[in-house]
């Protein structure tokens, strides 16, 4: 979040709260609280998005990674198996892509 357009736009709609409203705008002190809060759920923010990139994976994401690589490991073993058998029978297999 960008803490200048934040500030931005919250002075802006003081400025048009003061206009059309009764309410009195924030004090100096009322912003500056402002301020520590939304940097407190700043800093939330971040320390979370770094605790789910540091996570353990679980057992359905463990699961679903063997999956993934044992059908690698088996395309890979296809295709050299493939290569093989085209190297016994002397043969070049040409592909043309257009």
């Amino acid at each position: 979040m960008d803490r200048t357009l934040v500030e931005k736009i919250t002075r802006m709609v003081i400025e048009k709260l003061e206009e059309h409203s009764s309410y009195r705008p924030l004090s100096k002190e009322e912003i500056n609280k402002w301020d520590e809060i939304s940097s407190v759920f700043e800093t939330r923010k971040t320390v979370e998005s770094t605790v789910e990139v540091n996570s353990p994976l679980s057992e359905r994401e463990l699961r679903r990674w063997s999956e993934i690589t044992a059908s690698l490991e088996k395309k890979k073993e296809e295709a050299i198996t493939s290569a093989q058998n085209t190297n016994e029978n002397n043969l070049i297999r040409f592909n043309r892509y257009n």
